[in-house]
């Protein structure tokens, strides 16, 4: 794919191959985890308490402002976006949520408001993090001085090696089909070998039988070929 948003990526120094390639699984985790969790939490009631009830719904907030958001953009962008909410976002709350339980449990807090500082965290820092270098796409965040095209590159990373193991299990696919054709014209070709072996053979026996003279059952042998032969 070659659109003058990733062509303007790449004249800034970024790696923007996997540009056009996203995981369907992944967008389903990302809309898991930033909406249908959040929305679980807050009907619940098992996150912040008081004033702090709010943070669940402005994580659903921002879960659906990013699918939309997603919805929207374009075949060149959406890699860049899955990538976005799925490392800078959804793997960066679970690691969180994970050690917070973990946390918890050894201090015998298990199970009082255990999503409250996970959700909090999502909120405030990850959930603003994903809408921002969505929004941004492929062309602008490049453009950030230093850092901006290794974000690209390092984003974009995972949709360029499966690109890259794609192509090669295509390549490898395609010596194994060269190779059974070869296989099977040599085998033809051993059989063709064969037969004509075989035929040679059956004339020589035909031709010394028929020259020789010591025996009447040669002879008739001789004459049903040649007779069988004008047949």
């Amino acid at each position: 794919m070659s659109t003058p948003i990733l062509r303007a990526a790449s004249h800034s120094g970024a790696d923007v191959r996997g540009a056009g390639f996203w995981n369907l699984g992944e967008v389903v985790i990302v809309v898991i985890v930033w909406l249908v969790q959040p929305a679980a939490h807050a009907l619940q009631d098992v996150s912040c308490h008081g004033m702090g009830r709010v943070v669940p719904l402005l994580r659903f907030t921002q879960g659906l402002a990013w699918t939309v958001l997603f919805a929207w953009l374009g075949p060149d962008q959406k890699g860049l976006a899955a990538m976005a909410a799925g490392k800078l976002a959804t793997a960066p709350y679970i690691a969180a949520w994970c050690a917070w339980a973990c946390a918890a449990a050894f201090h015998e807090q298990c199970c009082e408001r255990i999503h409250c500082h996970p959700d909090l965290f999502g909120a405030a820092i990850l959930g603003p993090l994903m809408l921002g270098v969505s929004a941004a796409g492929v062309a602008r965040l490049a453009r950030v001085p230093v850092v901006g095209p290794w974000i690209v590159s390092f984003l974009l990373r995972g949709e360029t090696g499966r690109l890259a193991e794609g192509s090669t299990s295509d390549s490898e696919a395609g010596k194994q089909a060269q190779g059974s054709t070869s296989n099977s014209e040599v085998g033809k070709l051993a059989e063709g070998s064969t037969s004509d072996s075989e035929a040679e053979h059956s004339d020589h026996k035909h031709r010394v039988l028929c020259d020789s003279s010591s025996g009447n059952i040669k002879a008739e042998f001789c004459c049903c070929s040649e007779s069988s032969s004008v047949v």
